[in-house]
C-alpha cells in the first residue's frame, strides 16, 4: 500500500523512527534521500529539465548529453584509473552525476543522517522530507530477463536505450567512488524507462510498509536539527571535501546565525502576556 508520511515532532521522535533502520552490518541495503521541500517528488535531474516529451525524444537528448560529456571527460580525468574501456552506461551516468551533469539517476545515501541534512539545510519556511526504503524490495519487481542479466553479469544498456521499456528500478553505485561520494555514502537508483518517476516505489500496493518510510520534518525543527547534525560533523564541509565545501559551509553558518538572530528578535518583540 502507498506509504503515508510520518510527521516528526522532536529529535527523540526522529531517532525512534530511524532506530529500526540503523543496520549493524557492514554493507546495508537501506537507501535514504532528503529533500528540503516535502512537495517534491523523486524525479531525476534529467527529467526535471524536460517539458512535454516522448520517451524517444528524451532518449535522443540523453544520448547527446552522454556523448558530449564522454568525448571531453578524458581531458580532465586520470586515465585509465577513472575511465576504462567498455564501461556501462550506468557507470558513465554515476560519473556524470558526480560532476553535476543531468542524468536519469537519482541520488541516495546509506546514512539517514546525511539524508536528514539535505532535508533541513535550506528552505526553512517549508517542511522537508526524508525518504527511505530497503533496496532488496526492488528485486521482487524485476522481470526474469533483468534478473537473469544481472545474475549473469550481462550489461543492461539495451534496456536503457529502449523507448518502450517498462519502468523497472535498479540500485547502482560508482565502482570507483571519489572522495565526495564516499563522504556522502552515495548510492543511486536508475529506471529502465527514461521518464520513470522514482516515487512510484513508494506507491506500490503489493509491498508492505515495513521496508519503506517517509518522514516529514516540520520547518520549525529544521534549525535545531541542522545544529545537531553539525555537532555530529555532518555539514557542507564534511560532505563536500575541498574549498567548494568550505564555501558552502560558510554560507550555511551565515544562514544559521541569521535564523538564530531572527528568532531571538521575534521573541524579544513579542507582546507581553497579560494575566486575567
Amino acid at each position: 500500500m502507498p506509504v503515508e508520511a510520518i510527521e516528526i515532532n522532536s529529535w527523540t521522535h526522529l531517532l525512534g523512527e530511524l532506530e529500526p533502520w540503523l543496520d549493524s552490518t557492514f554493507e546495508n541495503s537501506f537507501y535514504f534521500r532528503g529533500q528540503p521541500d516535502f512537495t517534491w517528488g523523486l524525479i531525476p535531474s534529467l527529467s526535471r529539465s524536460f517539458g512535454t516529451v516522448t520517451s524517444s525524444q528524451a532518449l535522443h537528448i540523453e544520448s547527446k548529453l552522454y556523448f558530449s560529456f564522454a568525448e571531453q571527460a578524458h581531458l580532465h580525468l586520470n586515465m585509465p584509473k577513472e575511465v576504462a574501456p567498455g564501461e556501462t552506461l550506468t557507470w558513465w551516468w554515476t560519473l556524470m552525476q558526480h560532476y553535476n551533469a543531468p542524468t536519469r539517476l537519482l541520488d541516495w545515501t546509506g546514512s539517514p543522517y546525511v539524508a536528514l541534512y539535505y532535508a533541513v539545510k535550506d528552505r526553512f519556511s517549508e517542511p522537508g522530507m526524508v525518504w527511505a526504503f530497503d533496496s532488496n524490495l526492488l528485486h521482487n519487481h524485476w522481470p526474469d530477463e533483468i534478473r537473469q542479466s544481472i545474475q549473469s553479469g550481462h550489461m543492461l544498456d539495451r534496456w536503457f536505450r529502449d523507448a518502450g521499456s517498462a519502468a523497472h528500478y535498479l540500485p547502482c553505485r560508482l565502482s570507483r567512488p571519489v572522495e565526495r561520494l564516499i563522504a556522502q555514502q552515495a548510492r543511486f537508483t536508475v529506471c529502465t524507462q527514461i521518464l520513470g518517476q522514482h516515487h512510484r516505489i513508494f506507491d506500490w500496493d503489493d509491498v508492505g510498509n515495513y521496508n519503506r518510510k517517509r518522514l516529514l520534518i516540520p520547518s520549525r525543527l529544521k534549525p535545531e536539527f541542522l545544529t545537531r547534525l553539525r555537532a555530529m560533523n555532518i555539514s557542507a564541509s564534511a560532505l563536500s571535501p575541498g574549498l567548494d565545501g568550505i564555501g558552502r559551509n560558510t554560507a550555511e553558518l551565515l544562514q544559521m546565525m541569521a535564523n538564530q538572530i531572527s528568532a531571538t528578535n521575534s521573541a524579544n518583540t513579542a507582546p507581553p502576556h497579560i494575566n486575567d
